[in-house]
């Protein structure tokens, strides 16, 4: 059986659901999708932003002990 994974959300000015515990935010609007071979880049424009936390810390794929290689 699946485990409930649900989150704290609240809706931002705009209505996006942001997460209650996140230290900062953004919303965007996707502008292009570019496919090349077997993957797409997502071109977007930055629609609002936020920060909660005076100094919050950016976690790295080093600091999660993913790796990813294309």
């Amino acid at each position: 059986m699946a485990k409930d994974l649900r989150v704290a959300t609240e809706p931002s000015a705009s209505g996006v659901l942001l997460l209650v515990g996140a230290p900062a935010w953004a919303t965007l609007r996707v502008t292009d999708v570019v496919e090349r071979g077997d993957h797409a880049m997502v071109v977007a424009e930055v629609t609002d932003v936020g920060l909660r936390a005076e100094a919050p810390q950016a976690l790295t794929l080093k600091e999660l002990n993913l790796n990813y290689e294309g």
